[in-house]
């Protein structure tokens, strides 16, 4: 059985509002979160995926990107755990490392 597609638009998004943690929650109660992003030649995307997972006031971020550049977002974003893949010859995540990242999503609650 296929799911039906439902197109993401501003107004389904509106829709949606993100919850708002209460003054007393910390960054275990505000969730966990996994971005996987981001490749040699556009490392970028990692780092605004991520800004953008701590805008919306996740507790936990880790960012799962190709192993050359992690240490790089690894400094600039130093809240966030940033994990190291494989890598292709062309500087994208390989497919060898999709059991490290179902491990990783497994303990978030959700992933990007």
């Amino acid at each position: 059985m296929v799911a039906e597609e439902i197109p993401i638009t501003a107004e389904l998004l509106r829709g949606i509002p993100l919850p708002q943690p209460d003054g007393d929650g910390d960054k275990e109660t505000r969730g966990r979160a996994l971005v996987v992003a981001g490749s040699v030649p556009v490392p970028g995307g990692a780092l605004l995926a991520g800004i953008g997972v701590l805008r919306a006031r996740a507790g936990k971020l880790q960012i799962a990107t190709v192993a050359s550049v992690a240490a790089h977002l690894g400094l600039a974003l130093p809240e966030a755990l940033v994990a190291g893949l494989a890598e292709t010859p062309e500087g994208g995540i390989a497919a060898e490392s999709a059991q490290v990242l179902a491990e990783r999503a497994s303990r978030c609650d959700t992933v990007l």
